[in-house]
């Protein structure tokens, strides 16, 4: 065996795992809720097919153009200040890659985009995309949170285990404006070693420098970022009929888009089933399992696939093949 034959089935393990997990969860929930494809599109056939067009514009314009221009303003905060348009291009051609890997290992695309393309040293880009990433997950949390207080005390046992990721993003939260625990970090790496110091501080530059208004700011975004999962599978739902009681579905939804974070491609399978799960009983198993399929197509696979016609420049921005400078 060639030698760079390893290290590409190596990358690309992951990618057909998390796909053959998506395939086998899929084939576990119809079986075991004995529907079928022609069950699926039997709850679809009376469906409000003029909101359901609105749902996926909705989607796709803030997963590509508010998604860029979040990345964008993290990066101009630690002084990378690449065009607003490059970033977009970056988030459509990253999209089709992001779109079968797990969990959220597509950020390590965008990573070796801005270090191959731009220039940004490794560190810097790394802290800019977890930074990025971390904004997400604190507007989950948010969301997750609002939830549990609005939940019916009846309802509250079902969701205990949230408590945790409520929690940890909280504790995100204060390790985002504790300026001091980065500079123990930063400093505790530099005894390490000077490059691990170099790439510590690159790291954790975006929590270290970026001002604490501009913070909140940023943490806001996230916020406003991350209630377009559960506006979709609102209005979803709404389509096909349904109208979930208010207090119970942020709860129940944001701990469905969690289990969407499980490994498999697109989190396809576990959000479907968290939503089986939690849902159970609001409304029919066959509505509540395709309103979870077009959540997925619509939040992460339609809005990602979207960016096929940039990929070919991604790809080669990521050989090296085609090359740009960091103003």
């Amino acid at each position: 065996m060639s030698k760079g034959v390893r290290p590409f089935r190596a990358q690309w393990m992951s990618v057909g795992a998390a796909v053959l997990a998506s395939a086998l969860l899929y084939w576990i929930l119809l079986r075991t809720s004995d529907l079928d494809f022609a069950g699926l599109w039997k709850a679809w056939r009376n469906a409000n097919l003029p909101l359901v067009c609105g749902v996926l514009i909705f989607s796709l314009f803030v997963h590509i153009v508010l998604g860029a221009d979040k990345l964008w303003r993290v990066l101009k905060a630690m002084g990378f200040d690449l065009p607003w348009a490059l970033v977009l291009k970056i988030r459509l051609g990253a999209g089709p890659l992001r779109a079968l890997m797990p969990v959220d290992m597509g950020e390590v695309l965008n990573i070796a985009f801005f270090r191959q393309y731009s220039k940004i040293p490794l560190g810097d880009a790394s802290g800019a995309c977890l930074f990025d990433r971390g904004l997400n997950f604190m507007g989950s949390a948010f969301w997750l949170t609002a939830g549990l207080i609005m939940l019916p005390m009846e309802s509250q046992s079902a969701a205990a285990q949230a408590l945790g990721i409520a929690a940890a993003g909280a504790l995100y939260g204060v390790f985002v404006f504790a300026t001091s625990i980065h500079g123990a970090i930063n400093g505790l790496a530099e005894k390490l070693h000077p490059k691990i110091g170099r790439f510590a501080q690159g790291v954790l530059s975006p929590f270290k420098d970026c001002p604490a208004g501009r913070k909140l700011l940023l943490m806001g975004y996230g916020v406003v970022f991350q209630a377009r999962p559960l506006i979709v599978c609102y209005l979803l739902f709404a389509a096909l009929g349904v109208q979930p009681p208010l207090d119970v579905f942020i709860a129940f939804a944001s701990l469905a888009v969690f289990a969407g974070h499980i490994p498999t491609a697109a989190g396809i399978g576990p959000r479907e089933a968290a939503l089986m799960v939690l849902f159970q009983g609001l409304a029919p198993a066959g509505t509540i399992f395709a309103v979870g399929a077009a959540m997925s197509l619509f939040v992460h696979v339609i809005p990602m696939i979207a960016g096929l016609p940039w990929l070919p420049w991604f790809l080669r921005g990521l050989s090296g093949a085609e090359s740009g400078q960091n103003p």
